[in-house]
């Protein structure tokens, strides 16, 4: 939301062949980060190439994403660019629906920068107000609802609020407004305002679409649906697609969508390393979030060898 550290907003946006975005989805997307995030270097909306419905066939969406995410174009890491992807998919042809009216658009904590929205959901009457969905997901994006004096710690009590819960078709069919005047109440507005005075963290940034917390001892590295723990040199740089290739051929091995979780892979250069790698090991079983620590103590009860990977 701040023009500190980046002064500039990349939004990706990708789309399943048949669930592609209106103009009018985009530009009320593009509206209401305009309007709520300070970015002096612009926003800029990249569309591709509509993905084939041949290759969205029985794949799940966040497994889409490790086929076709770009990230942040050549340069942008320089021009202190943040990062958001957006993916239009339909369960109807992943395989994830479970029901007739496929899965709510959503956000997810296991990879906090991206939005789904599943076209098997609006297929119906719901398109007529799809604008205003994206934009409840971006709302969840820059951190509302979790003013419990006017929320449930997610979604906002003021029924006429944009991140209010329950999106009415009636509403959508009678009212114009609803569908296409919808924002913020004070409260929510609130809310951002006091977000934007406190100080970023300094220890998140942005490798290409990868989003790094980068602690004394080891780092965390997020894609979507991934959870990858990397004790490495922290100098050297890392290849974001090569875990995401990773984790491809995982779940193309093993069909599994839930749960995705990738350990460091790379060789020891020598036993020396082996006590600060545990060292490292047991600062991360205090790591804030419980599905680091519950990875660590994964790696913890494996075996070291001489010459190994994990």
């Amino acid at each position: 939301m701040t023009s500190q550290p980046y002064s500039k907003l990349h939004v990706e946006v990708d789309a399943v062949e048949g669930a592609e975005p209106s103009a009018g989805i985009i530009q009320a997307l593009e509206k209401f980060l305009n309007r709520y995030c300070d970015k002096p270097d612009g926003i800029e909306i990249a569309r591709h190439k509509s993905i084939p419905r041949a290759e969205a066939r029985g794949v799940p969406e966040e497994v889409l994403t490790w086929r076709y995410m770009d990230g942040l174009p050549a340069g942008s890491d320089k021009a202190a660019a943040a990062y958001l992807y957006v993916l239009f998919f339909d369960s109807r042809l992943s395989g994830t629906a479970t029901s007739d009216e496929g899965v709510e658009p959503y956000t997810t904590p296991r990879y906090p920068c991206a939005i789904f929205v599943d076209a098997a959901y609006w297929g119906s009457t719901f398109h007529r107000f799809v604008p205003r969905i994206v934009c409840h997901e971006a709302g969840h994006i820059l951190g509302l609802v979790k003013n419990t004096r006017h929320g449930d710690g997610a979604h906002c009590r003021n029924t006429s609020c944009l991140m209010f819960p329950t999106h009415s078709e009636t509403r959508a069919l009678a009212s114009r407004a609803y569908r296409e005047a919808f924002d913020l109440c004070p409260a929510c507005r609130a809310d951002l305002d006091l977000m934007k005075g406190r100080s970023s963290d300094p220890k998140l940034s942005f490798n290409g679409p990868a989003l790094v917390r980068t602690e004394r001892f080891y780092r965390v590295i997020q894609l979507p649906n991934i959870i990858f723990w990397d004790y490495a040199p922290f100098k050297k740089s890392f290849d974001w697609r090569s875990i995401s290739q990773a984790a491809l051929t995982r779940w193309q091995s093993e069909g599994t969508q839930n749960s995705l979780r990738y350990l460091t892979w790379r060789h020891w250069i020598s036993r020396q390393e082996i006590a600060p790698f545990r060292s490292a090991l047991q600062r991360a079983l205090y790591d804030p979030d419980p599905r680091v620590v519950s990875l660590v103590e994964e790696i913890t009860q494996r075996s070291i060898p001489a010459k190994s990977a994990y």
